[in-house]
């Protein structure tokens, strides 16, 4: 019932949304999309130039934010929109984003691609300690 509720959201959004859109988004919905997924197509319908999501994978299992960073490949695809992600995920950063900034404690410590992040010194030490940590 909720699917057929939503489909009919889409429907009515229909005209701003355009049709190659509109048919995206019900393909996605009658594919069985749920739980993150259909909140992210939610979003979708209201056509943000700017999509935020803060640890969309939390509590996911590694199947399922497999599943998830392909769908966010998708949505950047075929909507062509800036997403702004927060998540501790790496796998699933290292394979959405173009840039990355790193946040330690508040403070940025690096920004680049993420080639650059993945060698990043003051990375590494921030989030799998330093060598001497492991001595202590």
């Amino acid at each position: 019932m909720e699917g057929v509720l939503f489909m009919t959201k889409v429907d009515i959004y229909s005209g701003f949304l355009g049709a190659g859109k509109t048919t995206l988004i019900k393909k996605m919905i009658a594919e069985g999309y749920k739980g993150q997924k259909l909140v992210l197509i939610g979003a979708l319908v209201h056509q943000p130039t700017l999509l935020v999501l803060d640890e969309p994978a939390a509590g996911m299992n590694p199947q399922e934010t497999l599943e998830l960073t392909e769908f966010i490949g998708e949505i950047r695809k075929n909507f062509h929109m800036t997403i702004l992600l927060i998540e501790h995920h790496m796998d699933l950063v290292m394979d959405i984003a173009d840039r990355i900034y790193v946040l330690d404690f508040g403070k940025l410590i690096a920004q680049g691609t993420p080639e650059e992040i993945q060698s990043n010194e003051h990375v590494i030490d921030a989030y799998l300690g330093v060598v001497e940590d492991a001595e202590d």
